[in-house]
């Protein structure tokens, strides 16, 4: 069986392959459920076996306490549930290439290896350069609200690069978007007090 996998629990319109990212604005029922506090998410099938997951969460912390957050390896480990490795393979100005490897029902470890194009404290746009997924594109918008809050938006396409079914994968990444998005609440507002 082949090693790991990294979905990237943190972002909100897609990059596919070279393409223009294709931007999504949260719904007024999306924003409704942030501004109480809790996570809004939904995952659908979309063309040819992938997946989308989008999800919205408002943050009691600066765009700078979420980015610091969102950007951390260390960080990712407790954020993302399935996340049992976290590694930079390279860094240059306004990207990274990440390795992430996740524990999924479908496989002990899935590997993957995306690059995250980097608009400090804004967005955060994420292109599969390789793994175990067939796909993984997604995005994260950062949008700074009164108070010194933080809108985070996720719009994420995944689908493996190995038979799996699409009702399994997609119960998969709803515990990974709703729970990864509690978590980076979680974290960053807990960053927000110390």
């Amino acid at each position: 069986m082949r090693q790991g996998l990294r979905i990237v629990v943190v972002v909100a319109a897609i990059s596919v392959m070279g393409t223009a990212a294709l931007a999504w604005t949260p719904t007024p029922d999306a924003i409704a459920t942030a501004q109480k506090g809790k996570v809004w998410f939904v995952v659908t099938p979309d063309q040819g076996g992938v997946q989308l997951a989008r999800g919205v969460v408002d943050i009691n912390a600066s765009p700078a306490v979420v980015w610091k957050v969102m950007t951390d390896c260390a960080a990712q480990l407790r954020i993302i549930p399935s996340n049992r490795g976290c590694r930079v393979l390279d860094r240059k100005p306004g990207y990274e290439v990440i390795e992430h490897i996740l524990k999924t029902p479908l496989m002990p470890n899935v590997r993957s290896v995306f690059r995250q194009d980097e608009e400090p404290q804004k967005r955060i746009v994420i292109t599969r350069i390789e793994g175990d997924l067939k796909v993984l594109n997604g995005e994260y918008t950062l949008q700074a609200l009164p108070g010194g809050r933080t809108r985070v938006a996720q719009e994420m396409r995944m689908q493996p690069g190995f038979p799996a079914p699409g009702p399994m994968v997609r119960d998969f990444l709803r515990g990974e978007v709703s729970n990864g998005l509690a978590n980076l609440k979680r974290e960053a507002e807990a960053a927000a007090k110390s």
